[in-house]
């Protein structure tokens, strides 16, 4: 799910830090076979085995699969916020910096061996109803990003930080596909330089 940072080496595939409850180790195991292989190519079964728990106790914990799946994106949405925000915190400090950072970081994700593309564009591929919790939560995430990028555009002072917050969250999700195509390397070096360009942009504006 993460990359091997140097500060912070979760496993791509594993939700970190979880109690190993039965509801966790739910989480765990459909997080790990619905990146992998597929939300439609994962049964309910598949999920219980890999957890090692009884058929009753995902359904009291989860009352349909579409639920787990929404869950497993909510869950991982808040795992990779907080450590795409602490890991760029560790390389920048100025709004400028932390702004390039994103791509740095992101960069990590992308060159990670378990990498197998962005969850939140994969669940919206795969569950094109707009009102299914699990596009919803892909959503809420990208939503999230964007504020994220709007927030330290904003503190940049840069003339139009909204349009600047747009460009790059386009750009970031480009990369995410592109990476899967063409490699992370070339791909973080030109997503980098390309939001170098645009924050240099929106500063001479």
């Amino acid at each position: 799910m993460f990359p091997r940072a140097p500060e912070s080496k979760p496993s791509s595939n594993q939700l970190p830090d979880l109690v190993p409850g039965t509801r966790d180790r739910l989480l765990n195991a459909a997080h790990d076979l619905f990146y992998r292989r597929g939300i439609r190519n994962v049964g309910i079964d598949e999920v219980i085995a890999a957890a090692g728990v009884a058929k009753a106790s995902l359904y009291k914990h989860f009352p349909s699969k579409d639920e787990l799946v929404a869950e497993c994106l909510r869950r991982r949405d808040a795992s990779w916020r907080v450590w795409l925000v602490e890991q760029v915190n560790a390389r920048a400090s100025s709004p400028n910096a932390k702004l390039l950072a994103v791509f740095d970081v992101v960069g990590l994700w992308l060159a990670d061996a378990d990498f197998r593309g962005c969850a939140f564009q994969n669940a919206t591929v795969e569950v094109a109803d707009a009102k299914h919790p699990a596009h919803l939560a892909a959503a809420s995430h990208k939503q999230g990003m964007r504020a994220y990028l709007g927030e330290l555009a904003h503190s940049a002072g840069v003339r139009n930080p909204d349009a600047l917050a747009d460009q790059l969250a386009m750009l970031l999700e480009g990369a995410l596909i592109s990476a899967l195509l063409n490699g992370a390397p070339a791909t973080t070096a030109t997503a980098r330089a390309a939001a170098l360009f645009l924050l240099r942009a929106a500063a001479d504006e």
